[in-house]
């Protein structure tokens, strides 16, 4: 990127105040500079030396006179490359060149300028600009240093879009990867290893190191298949019957297992001390385990929700440890996140009695000033409307308080800022940017919480996003600048013909028909995703839908999936249970949709979730006709056809064709909505190890091997994060899909033929193949407001 700024800073530290208040020269308002033009194959070193011929102002040609001459030209576009490895222009290509140029400060002449933030500045306003008769947009720059952007295309080459030099990130290949996900496994073998069908009975821990080679044995399912570590999954009740004293080299036995993050021990929330364990020194070592390597003030339990790192976890004590563990609590308030409960008698014994006969260990007077960040303390995940904040907990005895008017953030509370986290792809207006030199349509991102664009908070910003960006200076100079950047920043990306930005998108094609805001995007992925015959649809999306529309997109839309052509007849959607006339209603929509997708299970590798019917909680489903029951209760849960509310179906009402359209296109995507379950030990190599990633997306929400989860509708530029509910607060969170088999009728080919081939299997899906360079052409491309942001959070 261009040091426009630091250029500014410098050219106005050479300048005496008093030239900046000199009323009696000529204002310059206007110029029309003649450079040297530039010429197909170039190198990038002659093109920031072109010569400067003539500055024409209303006081004549000041480049002439030598009142003003060229101080520096620089280039962003999608360069070529010559024999010597120097970048070149590409014939029939776009460029932008930024060029500044100097008035003589000691002489006539000067610009209109402002204050802005205590400086002189150009007032862009005030001040207009061509070079070699193309009109230049001018920046913010210091009053005798104009700097200007201009766009040149190189003569030569073919007209109109410029040819890509890589496809590998073309839509139609993404869109594959979009739709992909790991190997689907049955319904009978997700149970078969589903760990919460197959506990263990209480196992007994009476040496050390007993339950080694029963931890490391293979599982072998009913159906034959073979899983590493699998029997760590089973345990959920364990007694410690071995002292941790000198004579066992003071080892607190499964301590270590139990506070490490990467052991796979996750459903182990039973920990019962017979009375040969000192309590306190295990309290003590099990606490110690939880702590980072790398910081010691980090805590394990920070980044998950499994075995005691959260009140579901239950260490019981004896009756008679109570108080000397209570005062060991009290010197560490950073623990427990666990429940303590203490027993009487026998270990055995109490097991046998169950929880009911224990009694939970508590101070006898709570102090919630404990800052215990575990996952079943979170009060609320963080939006754009809303920090994030943690309950607080007894200093003592760990208990939380679930207080909403106390709570604590990871910030000091005047310094918690809420952000927009701009990852999802929504291709309306608001978003737009435009056309690129490959002739597709280029978009920002916007925010997964609320949906409005990069580009539409850019133009709508607040001090307080001045605060959280570190800007200084008064807040309308933050918003001038902002904007001016921002616009810069969309001119260069306009000029690639690959993605130049990780804050955008972009789509192959766009529509033109008329339709309503709300239907934008999905209008116009159903058009990149070919599902939309113009001569059957017409040009004004708005109006109501008919039959033959409809089983035309129907039919594209198995052809988009399946790559198979099939008539309306095949499909289904010509029966005569459904109705031949009147006016298409969601509920008749249901029935196509359900059709289809059942006719694609039926004839291509794709298959659908199972799922319960929510129809008994909408209060007009007695309008459902019975024929359309089943595919209400299908498009319903897998998401295809939202509620009209939150208690009604509105099954009678009206479908106009963009509705459908919207419709169809998210069909495109309901195989990836519905059951899944985690990867089995050993399955995926880093998914469990140290470094793995476990929690994809939401912080202090986690699961484990063998987990099983419901996942929502996936979001447009969100496609490796399943949205799932978080239980523990019951919010919104996104788990990490490569660790994730959707659980279907159809099995998937060749799952888990062996070990290996299984890993590698996975690894190659996890891995999207080959890894390719994208050439980028301007070495503008920076990170901007959503690196910042990324660096905040």
């Amino acid at each position: 990127m261009k040091q426009l700024f630091l250029t500014f800073a410098a050219a106005l530290l050479l300048l005496p105040a008093t030239l900046w208040a000199d009323t009696a020269k000529k204002k310059i308002k206007s110029v029309e500079i003649t450079i040297d033009a530039p010429t197909p194959g170039m190198d990038l070193e002659k093109a920031e030396k072109l010569a400067l011929k003539a500055v024409n102002t209303a006081y004549g040609d000041l480049f002439k006179s030598g009142v003003i001459t060229m101080r520096d030209i620089s280039w962003d576009g999608e360069f070529g490359e010559n024999k010597e490895g120097i970048p070149t222009l590409k014939a029939g290509y776009p460029y932008i060149a930024t060029i500044e140029i100097v008035i003589d400060p000691d002489g006539d002449y000067q610009t209109e300028w402002v204050k802005r933030d205590g400086s002189n500045v150009l007032s862009t306003e005030n001040f207009k600009a061509t070079v070699n008769g193309i009109p230049a947009r001018v920046l913010t720059s210091a009053p005798y240093f104009p700097i200007m952007e201009v766009k040149f295309t190189i003569p030569g080459g073919k007209a109109g879009p410029q040819e890509k030099v890589d496809h590998f990130s073309d839509y139609d290949v993404l869109k594959k990867e979009y739709r992909s996900t790991l190997p689907y496994i049955s319904r009978k073998e997700a149970d078969e290893v589903y760990p919460h069908y197959h506990p263990l009975d209480v196992l007994v821990v009476d040496k050390i190191d007993q339950l080694y080679e029963f931890m490391h044995e293979k599982y072998i399912s009913s159906s034959g298949h073979a899983y590493k570590n699998h029997n760590t999954l089973l345990m959920t009740k364990l007694i410690i019957d071995v002292s941790n004293g000198a004579e066992n080299y003071n080892i607190s036995e499964f301590a270590n297992t139990l506070g490490a993050p990467f052991s796979s021990t996750f459903n182990l929330k039973e920990v019962w001390l017979s009375p040969k364990v000192d309590a306190v020194k295990y309290v003590k070592d099990l606490n110690e385990a939880t702590v980072e390597r790398l910081s010691k003030w980090g805590r394990n339990y920070m980044e998950q929700s499994t075995k005691l790192y959260t009140a579901k976890g239950t260490l019981f004590i004896p009756e008679n440890a109570g108080k000397a563990v209570l005062d060991c609590l009290a010197l560490d308030a950073t623990e427990p996140t666990y429940t303590i409960r203490t027993y009487r008698g026998d270990v055995f014994e109490a097991q046998k009695a169950g929880v009911a006969a224990t009694k939970l260990l508590t101070c006898t007077k709570h102090v919630f000033t404990a800052k215990i960040e575990a996952a079943d303390r979170v009060c609320q995940y963080n939006t754009c409307k809303q920090p994030f904040k943690w309950y607080y907990s007894c200093k003592v005895c760990g208990k939380c308080e679930r207080n909403k008017a106390h709570t604590f953030s990871a910030r000091p509370a005047a310094e918690v800022l809420e952000w927009h986290d701009m990852n999802e792809n929504i291709a309306n207006d608001q978003a737009y940017i435009g056309v690129n030199a490959a002739g597709e349509h280029l978009y920002w991102k916007s925010c997964i919480y609320c949906g409005i664009s990069h580009s539409y908070h850019m133009r709508h910003l607040t001090p307080r996003d001045q605060k959280m960006m570190g800007m200084e200076g008064s807040f309308e100079d933050f918003k001038v600048s902002t904007l001016e950047s921002m616009k810069s920043e969309e001119d260069i990306c306009l000029l690639e013909t690959e993605l130049p930005s990780d804050q955008m998108f972009i789509l192959p094609r766009k529509s033109e028909a008329k339709m309503s805001v709300w239907a934008q995007d999905g209008v116009n992925r159903a058009l990149c995703d070919n599902l939309i015959d113009d001569a059957v649809l017409g040009n004004d999306y708005t109006k109501p839908v008919t039959r033959k529309q409809l089983r035309s997109i129907m039919t594209l839309l198995v052809k988009e999936m399946s790559g198979k052509d099939a008539s309306a007849s095949a499909i289904g959607l010509d029966d005569a249970s459904l109705p031949q006339s009147g006016s298409v209603t969601r509920q008749e929509l249901a029935a196509y949709i359900h059709r289809t997708l059942l006719y694609l299970e039926q004839n291509s590798e794709l298959a659908y979730s199972e799922y319960e019917s929510r129809l008994p909680k909408y209060t007009d489903r007695a309008q459902i006709k019975e024929w359309a029951k089943e595919p209400m209760a299908f498009c319903n849960a897998l998401e295809v056809i939202d509620p009209k509310t939150a208690t009604t179906l509105a099954p009678n009402e009206v479908c106009t064709i963009e509705f459908a359209l919207t419709t169809a296109e998210r069909a495109t995507m309901a195989h990836r909505t519905g059951w899944y379950q985690a990867v089995s030990p050993g399955e995926l190599e880093d998914f469990c190890s140290a470094a793995g990633e476990r929690n994809h997306y939401t912080f202090v929400s986690t699961f484990g091997n063998g987990d099983r989860i419901w996942a929502s509708r996936v979001k447009n530029g969100m496609y490796n994060s399943l949205p799932t509910i978080e239980p523990f607060t019951g919010s919104r969170c996104y788990v990490d899909a490569k660790a994730l088999h959707p659980i279907r009728a159809k099995m998937g080919k060749d799952y888990m033929k062996g070990s290996n081939e299984g890993t590698a299997a996975v690894k190659k899906i996890v891995d999207g193949g080959k890894k390719k360079d994208k050439k980028k052409g301007s070495s503008m491309m920076k990170k901007g407001v959503k690196g910042l942001l990324d660096i905040l959070k």
